[in-house]
């Protein structure tokens, strides 16, 4: 008996390590399933949500169609209706169309036209559209989904498009997608309502969804958790947010289905110990193998389907980038017809149309070129190229190009390179404008007031190699901490309803990001809410040589102009003179210059002038009351075309236009678009104000092309103006002194200071000048004093570089400091 009670414990005790080994065995096998069922479920999320985002794209994709009638631009509200209820007839899920402008309702589909309609259901959407002028999605309301696209003319909105959607869509969306039997997928908006689910959807669309899940709403991120659904089952769940709407995606997989494999080896383990209690484990050893053998089995297939998942996205992404690229064809021929139709000569109706089909080709030009640049980033196509190019130019370049819409909107926007930073570098300069141009671009599109600027800078590397910074600034709206994480990621913007306002793929900074770092550099942000933002970049980079086509030119000849013209040029500063001369006498028209409108009126009234260039602000008569007294003047004398000449940006083209005048360009002028202005005139002979000519205006000239005018300029021309600058700078700064007490007459001087160094390129005392001008106007006595020594400090600094460059031309143009 003894024996057998030993017997009896040896083998209790001898068994006490396998039961060890089978407990902890169930152990793996259990977080290996978990594992596997959350990233299951996390796929299916995903999924479900990428095809939400593309239901709701293909919804706001016909409301911007309907949002570019013309009939919104007449405010013709019947032919709109025609136009929606065309729409309205294609889409099977839609309720109705409506428009409202920022109070009330003006149209709705759902009822006959001159029936009372009733107020507004959501007004807390359309003031948010209204304020944002961002697409909005909306929550249940009603028992609608809302899809609500503001109508935009001119930079504001006029009126708010919805359509109203049946949520049934949703449901039907989720049982189209082919769920397991026993899987809950659930769509759930902002207020913790269901709008869509693949079971039931009857039941419970319109009722809150379970707390287990809309706990997981509140951060906003993905997750797994363990909850109920309505019907009380327990489940394995998965949330994720949908892009672009105040949604959640919810997928949940009963727990039973789910630990139904995990049950049944935790039954045959269970099993075996048993037995090997009783035969000495022999079985329960068998039992664990097998069990190990399927977990390992298990493991595999979800390996398998995960790198399947990878193949097929380094696929797509391929296929995007290609599709990408064959759109751009037919899009850049749309473009190019539709400018060959605009020279063709249409009535304003078909120009209109045209207009419409232009700014669409172009906003989904912008789009897919998006798409194409972060598409060859993740199919690893795009290649850096490695060539020597000029950094303050390239820099230039870019701020030239955003400053039309800057000046748009009445912002300032400069740039200021460090002294040392070498002017010659190696790399991408395609790429790197890219970069700027977007950081600049978003810049400006989210200030309204204030300023937009680039620095650059650099840091030598023990190498020979240097770091080039770059930080661009703004004043505009700043950026939330809580969105800075995402900030880089693609298809993110910072906060959706303040973004979309905007426009924009999305993609745009982590296309930069991307470029960054495959050139060997780093980018992030600084910004604070409402004190606006800050982009620093850095890239490594290599000192360059100056390449063979950066050498200064000899002066070029300009494009002979299609008919010579004798030309009236008034002008009271002798740099402005001397520049538009020999400009317009090199493209062979014959020129005669007077100094004041005084003058101008005796020319015209003593010689035959084709056309006529008129400075605004000139003693004696402006420029404005001279053009009423030559329109005043008796005879054919009265129709010669005037061009206003100004730089002066608060001068409208329709006051101009009122005063007789048939055109105007901004100062500094880019001379090419002047010159075809010019030719416009000449070729279809004299029109009146009023006529089609009023209509031609030069485009507003950028400074970054000013910079470089002089290159078209003769040496000896440009010696002797030089010369005239250096000569006057020191009694320009005694003028600027002498009126330091008399903002009139400060205003003046600094508005024609301003005009004369944009002429030479001397943008750093341009914009010195136009920030006094601007000053003396809006009287700011100590702001304007103060901008009055800054201006001085300017133009000593333009004497020095204006004596260095006229050096630089009488011993050789390579010397020419640029």
């Amino acid at each position: 008996m003894q024996t057998v009670r030993r017997l009896h414990w040896f083998i209790i005790l001898g068994l006490l390590p396998l039961l060890a080994y089978i407990l902890l065995l169930f152990g793996m096998i259990r977080s290996q399933q978990q594992d596997a069922v959350a990233e299951t479920l996390e796929r299916v999320a995903q999924g479900v949500s990428n095809a939400i985002v593309r239901m709701l794209t293909d919804e706001l994709g016909h409301l911007a169609g309907l949002a570019q009638s013309t009939a919104l631009d007449r405010g013709d509200i019947e032919s709109f209706r025609t136009e929606a209820q065309r729409v309205f007839d294609q889409r099977a899920h839609w309720r109705t169309v409506l428009l409202t402008d920022a109070e009330r309702q003006l149209m709705n589909l759902g009822y006959a036209a001159g029936e009372p309609l009733p107020p507004v259901r959501d007004p807390e959407s359309l003031r948010r559209t209204w304020a944002t002028r961002a697409p909005a999605i909306s929550n249940l309301v009603a028992g609608t989904i809302a899809v609500r696209f503001p109508v935009i003319r001119d930079g504001a909105v006029r009126y708010s498009m919805v359509a109203a959607l049946n949520p049934g869509a949703l449901s039907d969306l989720l049982q189209a997608y082919g769920l397991p039997e026993q899987w809950v997928g659930a769509l759930v908006d902002a207020n913790g309502i269901i709008i869509g689910r693949n079971k039931a959807p009857e039941r419970f669309v319109g009722t809150p969804a379970t707390e287990d899940a809309r706990a997981h709403f509140g951060s906003g991120s993905s997750g797994v958790f363990q909850g109920t659904v309505k019907e009380g089952d327990r489940v394995y769940a998965f949330t994720t947010p949908v892009a672009g709407a105040p949604w959640h995606v919810v997928i949940a997989a009963p727990v039973a289905v789910v630990e139904a494999d995990y049950r049944t080896i935790m039954w045959l383990l269970m099993f075996g110990a048993a037995v090997a209690i009783i035969a000495a484990g022999g079985l329960s050893i068998s039992l664990t193998r097998r069990g190990t053998r399927a977990a390992e089995r298990r493991i595999a297939e979800v390996k398998g389907e995960r790198d399947r998942a990878d193949q097929e996205n380094r696929e797509k992404s391929v296929f995007l980038a290609m599709m990408s690229h064959e759109l751009r064809t037919p899009l850049n021929g749309i473009l190019g017809f539709a400018e060959a139709l605009v020279q063709s000569g249409l009535t304003d109706e078909q120009t209109s149309h045209i207009g419409h089909q232009q700014r669409a080709a172009r906003s989904l030009l912008r789009l897919i070129d998006d798409i194409l640049d972060y598409s060859k980033i993740e199919a690893g196509r795009l290649e850096l190229e490695s060539v020597s190019f000029d950094l303050p130019d390239l820099v230039g370049e870019c701020v030239a190009l955003v400053r039309p819409m800057a000046q748009g909107k009445g912002l300032e926007i400069g740039m200021m390179v460090e002294p040392d930073v070498p002017r010659f570098v190696r790399g991408d300069p395609v790429r790197l404008q890219q970069i700027l141009i977007n950081l600049l671009g978003n810049g400006v599109k989210f200030t309204a007031h204030g300023a937009v600027t680039v620095s650059v800078g650099h840091r030598r590397r023990d190498d020979g190699s240097c770091d080039l910074r770059f930080v661009v600034r703004d004043t505009g709206v700043g950026i939330p901490a809580e969105y800075m994480g995402r900030l880089f990621q693609r298809f993110s913007q910072a906060e959706t309803s303040t973004t979309r306002r905007y426009g924009g793929t999305g993609l745009g900074l982590a296309i930069c990001k991307a470029l960054v770092e495959m050139m060997g550099g780093t980018i992030r942000v600084e910004s604070m809410v409402g004190e606006g933002s800050a982009f620093h970049v850095t890239i490594r980079s290599a000192v360059g040589e100056k390449p063979a086509e950066s050498e200064t030119p000899s002066a070029a000849p300009l494009r002979e102009a299609a008919r010579h013209g004798a030309i009236l040029l008034v002008d009271d500063v002798d740099l402005n003179r001397i520049l538009a001369c020999s400009m317009l006498e090199r493209a062979g028209h014959r020129v005669e210059v007077v100094g004041n409108g005084a003058e101008a009126v005796a020319a015209v009234q003593k010689r035959s002038f084709d056309l006529i260039l008129m400075d605004l602000m000139m003693p004696v008569l402006d420029g404005i009351e001279t053009t009423r007294i030559v329109r005043s003047l008796p005879g054919a004398v009265s129709a010669i075309p005037i061009i206003a000449m100004t730089a002066d940006g608060s001068h409208e083209a329709e006051a101009l236009q009122a005063a007789g005048m048939n055109g105007c360009v901004r100062k500094p002028i880019v001379w090419p678009e002047l010159l075809r202005t010019i030719d416009g005139f000449l070729e279809t002979g004299w029109a009146s104000p009023d006529g089609a000519a009023a209509s031609r205006t030069a485009p507003r000239t950028n400074d970054a092309v000013q910079a470089a005018a002089c290159a078209d300029v003769a040496p000896s021309v440009l010696v002797q103006m030089l010369g005239l600058f250096v000569d006057q700078a020191d009694g320009w700064v005694e003028e600027l002194e002498g009126y330091r007490d008399d903002l009139h007459e400060l205003q003046a001087v600094a508005h024609r200071l301003s005009g004369t160094s944009a002429t030479l390129g001397f943008m750093s005392m341009h914009e010195a000048c136009r920030a006094l001008d601007d000053a003396c106007r809006g009287g700011r006595a100590a702001e304007a004093r103060h901008r009055l020594d800054v201006v001085a400090s300017e133009i000593r600094t333009a004497k020095t570089l204006a004596q260095a460059k006229a050096s630089a031309l009488v011993d050789g143009p390579d010397r020419a400091v640029s």
